[in-house]
């Protein structure tokens, strides 16, 4: 379970994050970084001012265009080479958007679930993303 990780005990530290976030200009590159915390939030607290917090920094997320931002990324060219970084930024973006997928319903990407799942197919050109894809339940 998520809440009984070091990480999420650390309160004072998520709060300082979460406040940083917070002065953080909307800067659409900034929007990933936003949802990734977002989810993490809502997937390791349970109090409600917490909940606020991730509510809040994800919604800016979403005004920022996030999942445009992402099909951008996993469109440019350099994506679609077969080196390290590539692997290692396909790899993140799937388990973020995987994790996104775990977190929130599917009502709240609105039109933007398309793009979500688009994102993702892009992402399973890894093998053991795609080997794991598969067998998951």
């Amino acid at each position: 379970h998520v809440a009984d990780r070091h990480l999420v005990q650390a309160v004072e530290q998520k709060n300082a994050f979460d406040r940083m976030l917070l002065t953080w200009n909307d800067f659409p590159l900034h929007s990933p970084v936003f949802l990734a915390w977002a989810t993490f939030s809502f997937l390791a607290d349970d109090d409600s001012e917490s909940s606020a917090t991730a509510r809040k920094i994800g919604a800016r997320a979403l005004q920022m265009n996030v999942f445009k931002v992402l099909s951008v990324i996993v469109n440019a060219d350099c994506f679609s080479e077969r080196s390290v970084v590539s692997l290692t930024m396909k790899t993140t973006i799937h388990f973020l958007l995987g994790a996104v997928l775990l977190a929130f319903d599917e009502n709240a990407f609105g039109n933007s679930l398309a793009e979500v799942v688009s994102i993702l197919c892009k992402t399973l050109i890894v093998r053991h993303l795609c080997d794991n894809f598969w067998t998951q339940k």
